[in-house]
């Protein structure tokens, strides 16, 4: 009578301390799971030679007399261009707002055409002029500058129903069919026959070699004053994934590393002058004397040092529908 009475009064007891016991074990068994998937997914980047704080500073303090200068001085009679002049304080100042995005994947419904539809080997009408003759037609480029222009961006705004600047405006540049697509949205606005730079092919990856970058960048200065090339759209290069190649084939240091990250994270220019290159952006010039005669040394229209280059009345379009933090998607 006895152990009975005593199993029915601990058995609560006894049933309490199981739940306690089981639920110990529980936390244990999740923690250990959290603990093994953040060591799986953790990724390490290459520690320095020395410690990373102690070798970054203001650039300024460390180099006091130092001058930001372009890759190459500009002059006429150069036979490569530099990666562009740099050019004055921008006239704009970045903020800190939220720049829209575009996925990489995403390849729009809308067929991109010109406003007139070009054909290899066009006839040049009677219209041009003798300067225009002299420039150097690239066979693998359907038209000229004119033919992909017809119509002002201003008329075609308003037929849209749109204003300027755009609402939401971004950039594709497709390098091998030398077409610049100005969107709002997943609206195609207008498009642009570009000129690139001596080495068209590949990503830019160094100083001086010639080549546009590739990938995802932003407007992150807009000069309409003091530009060399009327107007000048800087674009954010090197961007990070650029400064992480650069540190790993020891083309730039951790300090240069840290300083492109810091400036890009303050929606400020990256650091241009490096080893990677800078002054990357869309300008104007194409069609003047000086880019006549790159291109004519070159036997092609590709005339600059790897920027992006327009007619100065489309970089004028392009600047009125753009603005500080436009995203610039350039593609091979």
């Amino acid at each position: 009578m006895s152990t009975r009475f005593l199993a029915r009064k601990c058995a609560p007891l006894l049933f309490v301390l199981g739940c306690l016991a089981l639920a110990g074990q529980t936390s244990r068994v999740r923690a250990q799971t959290e603990e093994n998937a953040a060591s799986e997914n953790s990724v390490s980047l290459p520690s320095p030679s020395r410690d990373l704080r102690s070798d970054v500073r203001d650039p300024a303090a460390a180099t006091p007399n130092a001058t930001p200068t372009p890759d190459e001085t500009l002059t006429p009679d150069a036979t490569l261009i530099p990666d562009e002049t740099p050019e004055a304080t921008p006239t704009e100042t970045p903020t800190a707002t939220a720049t829209p995005t575009f996925a990489p994947t995403a390849t729009p419904s809308v067929t991109p055409t010109p406003n007139v539809a070009p054909t290899p080997n066009v006839a040049l009408s009677a219209s041009k002029s003798k300067r225009d003759l002299a420039l150097p037609r690239d066979p693998n480029i359907a038209a000229d500058h004119e033919m992909w222009n017809a119509t002002p961006l201003a008329q075609t705004v308003r037929q849209m129903k749109l204003s300027l600047p755009l609402p939401a405006p971004r950039i594709v540049v497709l390098k091998a069919q030398r077409r610049l697509e100005l969107w709002n949205g997943a609206q195609l606005v207008k498009t642009y026959r570009v000129s690139l730079g001596a080495n068209p092919v590949g990503a830019k990856s160094r100083q001086h070699d010639g080549r546009t970058p590739e990938g995802h960048f932003r407007i992150c200065t807009r000069n309409a004053s003091t530009s060399a090339f009327h107007i000048f759209l800087g674009l954010s290069y090197p961007d990070v994934p650029d400064a992480a190649r650069g540190l790993n084939s020891g083309a730039i240091s951790w300090r240069e590393y840290a300083l492109i990250q810091r400036k890009l994270a303050s929606r400020g220019a990256p650091l241009w002058e490096t080893r990677l290159g800078g002054w990357v952006g869309i300008h104007g010039g194409s069609g003047n004397d000086f880019a006549r005669k790159q291109a004519q040394k070159r036997g092609r229209s590709d005339w600059t040092a790897g920027c992006i280059a327009l007619t100065d009345r489309e970089i004028e379009e392009l600047y009125s529908a753009t603005k500080m933090g436009t995203p610039v998607w350039v593609r091979p």
